[in-house]
């Protein structure tokens, strides 16, 4: 479940994050069912307003609220907490107030839609082995975290699930790694390609976007994706999401979806298309291998 919280539970900013991306994303304390939480808060505009001048309505919000649901009830590893919080612009930093009014279609914004997650105070992978003023040996680094990926037992899972869920921009940045090792997911606001998604026009079921993740590993390590014991591998990992989609994901999806406003019909047609890229007979041709 996520939590749909008020401005009140805003507890106030804390120290800003080391790096931040293009996105407007910062660091603060938030209440969740009575305790106070350090979270990462990224607040984002209802008309997204692109360089060409022309605009959409953004649903990343419900990317990141879709995507932290399924991978939850996959048996992914997530943050302990995550939702949407209403932010007004004064509890809003000011360097990504600025950020946010340059992208919002339509003007300033009183208030904003803002989704939020646990920091689990666990490195990326970037953070945790790349991570350097650039020097002669990143490009090593990068290379060397590449085979190491390609090695780790949650790799063909991770590929899997964002093929399934058309995550175009799974990278290093956006999985941490645990002390034990574990990968964990975090922002899935590119599921479905791109925030202009529309449930009417998600595409034909067997839409493909670059799963950057795979394409990372392939670049250092060849044929990496094409090997048998991958394959196989990914393979399995969609029977797990498939059995984890019908026992808890529809239900998952379905009440948050629910809970964002959506229409019965549109959830119905996101569900749909969900459970249908889940059908044995089309992961087997993702993957590469007969039914």
């Amino acid at each position: 479940m996520i939590h749909i919280l008020q401005s009140s539970a805003f507890g106030g900013q804390i120290r800003s994050p080391k790096k931040t991306g293009i996105n407007p994303i910062f660091r603060a304390k938030i209440t969740v069912d009575g305790v106070s939480l350090r979270c990462y808060v990224k607040p984002m505009p209802d008309f997204y307003l692109e360089q060409d001048g022309s605009s959409f309505l953004n649903r990343e919000i419900t990317s990141e609220s879709l995507g932290y649901v399924l991978a939850k009830a996959s048996g992914l590893a997530t943050a302990d907490a995550a939702g949407v919080i209403v932010l007004e612009r004064e509890m809003i930093p000011a360097d990504a107030l600025k950020k946010l009014d340059a992208i919002t279609h339509g003007g300033p914004q009183d208030s904003f839609l803002a989704w939020f997650s646990q920091d689990m105070t666990y490195p990326n992978l970037v953070e945790k082995f790349v991570d350097a003023p650039w020097n002669a040996f990143q490009q090593k680094r990068i290379k060397q975290l590449a085979e190491k990926m390609a090695k780790h037992v949650d790799a063909p899972m991770v590929v899997s699930f964002d093929e399934w869920t058309l995550n175009s921009d799974r990278h290093f940045g956006n999985l941490l790694i645990s002390p034990k090792g574990r990968l964990y997911f975090i922002d899935h606001g590119r599921i479905f390609r791109y925030p202009s998604w529309d449930p009417v026009t998600l595409g034909p079921l067997s839409s493909v976007c670059e799963n950057r993740f795979r394409s990372i590993i392939d670049h250092y390590v060849p044929r990496w994706s094409t090997q048998l014991p991958l394959k196989s591998a990914r393979a399995l990992a969609y029977n797990t999401l498939s059995v984890s989609f019908k026992n808890q994901g529809i239900a998952a999806a379905r009440s948050v979806l629910k809970n964002l406003l959506m229409e019965e019909q549109e959830v119905d047609m996101i569900t749909d298309f969900l459970a249908q890229r889940l059908e044995p007979k089309m992961y087997c041709s993702f993957v590469g291998v007969v039914v």
